[in-house]
């Protein structure tokens, strides 16, 4: 490693893929965020954003392009507040300090 280089980790913003591919802990935020939804319906979307839309105009009576923006607005909100450890995989950057 170059001398005046650290790595720590460095804020980035969820991507969906990075939550697909940590649904199980995902999937708890959002069974908390939209309490109608089931465990049967966390299995069936797997982690697909157009399915969690779909499940959410489904069990709220909302339209598709409502149900995607309040995911967007969940994806927004959960950024800096899920910690590395909950996660599999943990991006890590080298940054100059």
């Amino acid at each position: 490693m170059t001398e005046g280089m650290s790595v720590l980790p460095r804020p980035t913003r969820l991507t969906w893929p990075q939550i697909e591919h940590d649904w199980r802990v995902f999937s708890g935020h959002v069974r908390a965020t939209w309490e109608k939804l089931t465990r049967d319906d966390l299995e069936t979307i797997d982690g697909r954003r157009d399915h969690l839309a779909g499940k959410i105009s489904e069990r709220y009576g909302l339209s598709l392009e409502e149900a995607d923006a309040q995911v967007e607005a969940w994806v927004t909100h959960l950024h800096g507040r899920i910690t590395a450890s909950e996660l599999k995989t943990t991006p890590m950057k080298a940054v100059r300090i």
